[in-house]
């Protein structure tokens, strides 16, 4: 009984399935050898690019969305040169910066540079005009309670300087030379100086402004000869209040 209702069930069922294939013949029948000719490059292209690593992958994506702007993938690693070269270009940049802050400082501390070089005394001081005498260098001399301020000359010259300790100014008057030293320094770690700008007085000569970090006394100066370096030389010796 139960085998002749499978029997009746089936013989009823195969009609339908009959059907459903002349209706849908693609849902039962096996594809042709040109559908699956022309799929196997798809998958074997999806096989392709699973295998790509990420900067190769970025990379496809970016030339299909912007083929004219392709990135190809070595350009994401940078060699040593490169490397070297970015680290250079950024010291240059630093070193340019901190040179603009220092001038800029220089700058700020001597606002008032303009109206004491115009002064009467300190031209008139500078009278000898067409000097042969140029003054080479400034460097300083680190003594117990005292600094003592040296320029390097190549021949003799005289000199005269006035202590202003309510602007905490020195003003250094050289009318026999040219300034051929660095215009403009400052002294980072001295506990007296703190810069110094020089500039070439309008009637010949040179004139030096010192900032002074507080009030101070100048011991002693003196005009020297020649040392073993050829070089004549004038000095100051400063000391704070």
């Amino acid at each position: 009984m139960v085998l002749l209702r499978k029997f009746s069930l089936c013989v009823f069922c195969l009609p339908l399935v009959l059907a459903g294939c002349s209706f849908f013949p693609e849902l039962f029948e096996p594809a042709p050898s040109e559908t699956v000719r022309s799929e196997e490059g798809r998958y074997k292209q999806i096989e392709q690019i699973d295998s790509l690593s990420p900067e190769e992958q970025h990379a496809r994506a970016k030339a299909l969305v912007e083929p004219d702007k392709m990135v190809q993938h070595n350009m994401y690693v940078k060699n040593a040169d490169e490397v070297r070269q970015a680290q250079l270009d950024k010291d240059s940049s630093e070193r340019v910066v901190k040179m603009e802050r220092d001038i800029g400082f220089v700058q700020n501390e001597f606002k008032g540079l303009k109206n004491m070089f115009a002064q009467d005394d300190i031209d008139s001081a500078a009278s000898n005009s067409g000097a042969l005498v140029s003054v080479k260098g400034v460097r300083l001399g680190e003594h117990p309670g005292k600094t003592r301020l040296v320029f390097d000359l190549d021949g003799p010259a005289d000199f005269k300087f006035n202590l202003d300790n309510a602007q905490k100014l020195l003003v250094i008057s050289l009318p026999g030379a040219d300034w051929m030293a660095a215009q403009e320094h400052i002294y980072k770690n001295n506990k007296i100086l703190q810069a110094y700008a020089a500039k070439a007085a309008k009637t010949g000569g040179s004139v030096v402004v010192v900032k002074l970090r507080g009030p101070a006394k100048v011991l002693s100066s003196e005009k020297l000869g020649k040392n073993a370096a050829g070089m004549h030389r004038i000095f100051l010796d400063i000391a704070p209040l």
